[in-house]
């Protein structure tokens, strides 16, 4: 929980309260992490991966009108720059 809360500058709680929802719902499973006792490891489910070529495409949506004045090469640069903020 602390590595996502970090991820998403959310705070440790609200993302607790966020992946017991997000458990409840059928989309991620929480399990003992094997090495450390006191973590837990958060894995999507199967049904949750099938909604990613649609939230994929909801968040295009909503980007495209933020970068639609960019010329092609300055899309390419932006994605350039937040693969590599990502670390992806």
């Amino acid at each position: 929980m602390a590595d996502l809360a970090t991820f998403t500058g959310l705070e440790r709680s609200t993302v607790s309260g966020l992946i017991d929802r997000a458990a409840q719902r059928g989309l991620v499973t929480k399990t003992a992490d094997l090495h450390d006792g006191r973590s837990v490891r958060v894995t999507l489910t199967e049904s949750a991966r099938g909604l990613v070529p649609e939230v994929t495409a909801a968040i295009g949506d909503r980007v495209k009108p933020l970068i639609g004045e960019l010329s092609t090469s300055e899309q390419k640069r932006l994605t350039a720059l937040l693969t590599k903020a990502l670390g992806a």
